[in-house]
């Protein structure tokens, strides 16, 4: 049986999602911090683009979406931020204001990144399902109508 990622099930789990995406930290400082190995939050990075897919289509999924929203609410406060020093004719002001702009760009550039990079499985192509589909045709051999619908209709969700 496969071991369970030690960063998935911990306690701060979620504070240390957060120090990957949105701090940025090393492996290293991620582990001295929250008590797990560098490997640890190594491999644990190859969960993060699939808990950033579960957040889009699941909102269930309570880390990952906490940290797209986090990321659009900085979104929102530098944009506010920048508004009001651009008012004020605050040039320090409005010069940090992008430079933290431009941060959040950055980030999100990552984050999307991450979600394209995440792997897709066409089961369609698997062995399994090759393996099913020939089982069940290969049993309907002797009930021709039957197999015939069964194909069709196989081939109508392959299709799709």
């Amino acid at each position: 049986m496969a071991q369970q990622c030690s960063v998935c099930y911990h306690p701060e789990g979620h504070a240390i999602n957060e120090a990957i995406i949105l701090e940025g930290k090393s492996n290293r400082a991620i582990a001295l911090r929250y008590g797990v190995s560098k490997d640890s939050v190594q491999r644990h990075k190859t969960h993060i683009p699939n808990l950033l897919l579960q957040a889009r289509h699941d909102m269930q999924v309570y880390d990952a979406s906490n940290i797209l929203a986090k990321i659009e609410t900085l979104e929102r406060e530098t944009l506010d931020q920048l508004e009001a020093a651009k008012g004020e004719s605050d040039i320090k002001h409005v010069l940090a204001a992008v430079r933290e702009q431009r941060g959040n760009l950055e980030l999100a550039a990552r984050i999307a990144k991450l979600i394209n990079e995440a792997p897709t499985i066409n089961v369609l192509n698997a062995p399994q399902w090759i393996e099913v589909r020939s089982a069940v045709v290969e049993a309907l051999q002797a009930h021709p109508s039957a197999r015939m619908a069964v194909l069709r209709a196989l081939e109508g969700v392959e299709d799709a």
